[in-house]
């Protein structure tokens, strides 16, 4: 029950990376950015007052994730970060995008 007196929840944010540009078939272009991370942080912040956030879970991906992480960093509120493998490899990856992508 939402109304229950609590210690506040956790919230695990999950979603698609901002699409490469070369990407035909999109599923969040870059120029939706702005518009998904109003979307969501309003939606966080509406959690956060009505029930209180105590910890966001996210994997850390260039997208939706990162744009959680940005919330919660100003709002003082733990973070759970779980990469999908282990940590070298996925630094590694996102290093090799950077400079695909350029």
């Amino acid at each position: 029950d939402l109304d229950t007196q609590n210690d506040g929840f956790s919230v695990f944010v999950t979603g698609h990376m901002i699409d490469k540009p070369e990407r035909t078939n999109t599923r969040f272009p870059s120029e939706s950015m702005l518009d998904v991370r109003g979307t969501l942080w309003n939606k966080l912040n509406e959690i956060n007052c009505t029930h209180g956030i105590r910890r966001l879970i996210c994997s850390g991906t260039a997208g939706v994730d990162l744009l959680a992480v940005e919330w919660i960093l100003p709002n003082n509120i733990a973070g759970d970060l779980y990469l999908p493998y282990d940590q070298e490899t996925f630094i590694e990856n996102a290093r090799s995008e950077e400079r695909r992508v350029g």
